[in-house]
């Protein structure tokens, strides 16, 4: 499968501002993937970001926006405090659960960056696990 065919599903936006310039991304339903011009061609940052677009897809609107945009926005802003130098987004339940659904979607790749975007969650760290009420979405997911 092609990825531009896959990416007219979450289409990719251009955004040179502010942080996107040092390589944040999104995703915003709707409107799709936002990245900066010098991350377009991140191929493992644009599957990550579809993994997004799969969460919404799989689990809806509202747990979407309640949890995972939540969560991820609350967990992109803890990562880059100076007090928080131990915490890693990456880490977090919506990056992982994300980067599980995106890996198992495009057919397990075996190049797939586990560093960088894991596919399990890392029980050592804090806000890595979902939460409590959202623990059935845990069991939907595929195994890695």
């Amino acid at each position: 499968m092609e990825l531009d065919d896959v990416f007219q599903k979450a289409h990719v936006h251009v955004f040179n501002r502010w942080k996107f310039k040092r390589g944040a991304s999104v995703f915003i339903p709707g409107l799709g993937i936002i990245v900066g011009s010098a991350f377009v061609a991140d191929r493992n940052l644009l599957l990550h970001e579809f993994g997004h677009y799969l969460q919404f897809k799989k689990w809806g609107f509202w747990t979407f926006f309640r949890h995972v945009a939540k969560d991820s926005l609350l967990s992109c802003w803890k990562s880059q405090k100076k007090k928080y130098v131990w915490f890693r987004h990456s880490d977090t339940w919506t990056e992982w659960s994300a980067n599980r659904l995106s890996w198992e979607y495009f057919g397990r790749p075996s190049d797939w960056n586990t560093c960088k975007y894991p596919l399990k969650v890392n029980k050592t760290r804090k806000g890595t696990e979902f939460p409590v009420e959202l623990s059935q979405l845990e069991a939907a997911l595929p195994v890695a």
